[in-house]
């Protein structure tokens, strides 16, 4: 059981996501939530070789670093009675270690067969969604999942796993992929149009094909946008992609300038806070931030915030020089999930949280990438 979880830990986590996303399964899924950290907490409290192994590990000093900044924020600007404060502490320790832990005692299966499964997984997923809602056209489709952006961020994952891992197609490919597509679409998710295109160009480049791609692109966004329907192109067509994102992005940045230098605190990971500017009062509602950068500034300030987003942008920027020419399709599916994670988080709140399927792919790509390469440069 012990090894089960060290080896597959992050697989448990990311089908946890999904059970959070549906609202028939939302109390299922915090209670697997919780005692996947409780037992993961206790796991690495009782094993000095898991702490000596993955924790002081320094291909993972990313994960080390960022836990050290959270404990020293956390020691300068909380008590041990936020327990909110201190919920997020530890869950980031806990998921750090799960990501960390699951490559380090499990790489090639990570390395091999993982995608396939999550793609498949999230297929299933969109089968259990059609089966379970046909309503189509009544608004933005979100199957049974509690917000259509959400179901918009596992059908582009898996529509880009699948597209980027494979080299020839299959049938079932092809359905998968063709079924990923649609319901991305049906969402009404206007990142898709940035997102989408995104898998061609890191799967075949600037290349004939992705020439013909976006012929073929231009012909069906005039053709959906001439019908009355709510999908991703019809959205677009609409308004401009970031219109309806100002009243969010204001809203953050008041956040941020009330509190500039050390930020709400660890718990304001949403980009929520009781804090509502002027053009917000009377509404009765406040808004998110709905950007991971912003978000990251309100909960941390300017100061530990930029510290943060620094060695992100660090390890970023050498993975992909390192890897610009490999052609291995497991560093470019990774590669994918790294750069759409940065684009996403522009118009949504990624990075921050601990339960966000995409956030969650992004932490656990950038560390295996990391892994894969100190792999390659002991080698050779």
């Amino acid at each position: 059981m012990i090894k089960f979880l060290l080896k597959y830990g992050i697989v448990l986590y990311l089908i946890n996501t999904i059970f959070l996303s549906i609202e028939s399964t939302f109390v299922l899924g915090n209670l697997i939530f919780l005692v996947l950290m409780s037992t993961y907490g206790i796991l690495i409290l009782i094993n000095a070789s898991f702490f000596r192994d993955v924790i002081l590990n320094k291909t993972f000093l990313i994960f080390f670093l960022i836990n050290l900044i959270n404990l020293i924020y956390f020691f300068c600007f909380h008590t041990f009675g936020d327990y909110e404060a201190l919920k997020f502490l530890l869950a980031r320790f806990v998921q750090f270690s799960i990501i960390a832990g699951s490559i380090y005692y499990n790489y090639n299966y990570y390395n091999t067969n993982f995608f396939r499964h999550l793609s498949l997984s999230l297929f299933v997923l969109m089968l259990v969604c059609l089966l379970g809602n046909f309503d189509f056209f009544s608004g933005r489709y979100k199957g049974l999942i509690w917000n259509p952006n959400m179901l918009a961020s596992f059908s582009s994952v898996g529509f880009a796993i699948v597209l980027i891992t494979i080299n020839k197609y299959k049938r079932i490919d092809i359905l998968m992929m063709s079924l990923f597509l649609i319901i991305s679409l049906l969402t009404g998710s206007r990142g898709i149009l940035i997102i989408v295109p995104l898998a061609f160009i890191i799967k075949f480049g600037f290349s004939f094909k992705n020439v013909l791609y976006s012929l073929l692109a231009i012909i069906l966004h005039y053709s959906i946008s001439q019908l009355d329907l709510n999908t991703s192109i019809n959205r677009f067509s609409e308004r401009t992609v970031f219109s309806s994102r100002l009243d969010n992005w204001n809203y953050g940045i008041q956040n941020i300038l009330s509190k500039p230098l050390f930020g709400f605190g660890l718990d304001k990971y949403s980009g929520e806070t009781e804090y509502i500017p002027y053009f917000e009062k009377g509404l009765g509602r406040s808004l998110t931030a709905h950007n991971g950068y912003i978000s990251l500034f309100i909960q941390y300030g300017m100061i530990f915030g930029s510290i943060i987003l620094l060695l992100i942008f660090k390890y970023c920027i050498s993975l992909f020089y390192f890897f610009k020419s490999y052609s291995d399709n497991i560093v470019k599916v990774n590669l994918y999930i790294i750069l759409s994670t940065l684009i996403a988080s522009i118009y949504e709140t990624m990075i921050t949280g601990i339960n966000e399927f995409q956030t969650i792919l992004f932490w656990f790509s950038l560390v295996f990438l990391i892994f894969h390469k100190k792999r390659i440069v002991n080698e050779n």
